[in-house]
């Protein structure tokens, strides 16, 4: 969850390799989509997305970490929870822990932006050595999605999503903003135009 705006003489000096951006439907073993009536979720945009495809569940607020949140789905707090597949990946949660995931694909459940990726925030004096690690095209990912939340002045509370993805010397994005969606495909070079572009729509 990084701020929009970084505290000053800070930056953005790596980038790493994008993990899985997608969003996942969390059930105990065993329950089917069909009969879920309440999704625990503390994002707008999860909300809104989720109403969308799953209508016939409620979505409700639910708090704390990942472990946390699998607890008190074990405990029949709810009947599913949304989380980030690169979260879970990157414990080493999957569906032999109990679980039954509906992985949710960009094209039915917008990702947040950024989701899935890894940065360094942190002097420019080490960018040098820490920008090694940096993965070019995760870093242009990176950088269209988050110039759609700076152009919004949107954070991670609000129900704004982002996603970008390169298309041989271009770069296709698509954003949502409340109840307002749009997409558009440019070359790379002008990737931060087209972010800003897509985000004015969303305003207007």
């Amino acid at each position: 969850d990084l701020p929009i705006f970084l505290a000053e003489g800070l930056e953005i000096i790596g980038v790493l390799k994008r993990d899985d951006p997608r969003d996942v439907l969390v059930m105990p073993k065993g329950r089917t989509v069909e009969e879920v009536r309440t999704i625990g979720t503390g994002s707008l945009r999860r909300q809104q997305c989720a109403a969308e495809i799953f209508p016939w569940a409620e979505c409700k607020l639910i708090r704390g970490n990942i472990q946390t949140r699998l607890q008190k789905l074990m405990n029949g707090c709810f009947d599913a929870i949304i989380l980030a597949k690169a979260g879970l990946d990157r414990m080493g949660i999957t569906e032999e822990d109990g679980y039954t995931f509906r992985i949710l694909s960009p094209e039915e459940f917008l990702p947040a932006a950024c989701q899935g990726i890894i940065v360094a925030e942190g002097k420019p004096e080490l960018a040098e050595f820490v920008g090694k690690m940096t993965d070019e095209e995760t870093r242009y990912l990176f950088e269209t999605e988050r110039e759609v939340l700076m152009q919004l002045n949107a954070d991670c509370s609000e129900p704004a999503a982002a996603f970008a993805e390169l298309q041989g010397e271009h770069i296709r994005l698509r954003v949502m903003y409340g109840k307002k969606s749009a997409e558009g495909t440019a070359p790379v070079a002008d990737r931060l135009k087209l972010a800003a572009e897509l985000a004015r729509g969303m305003q207007e």
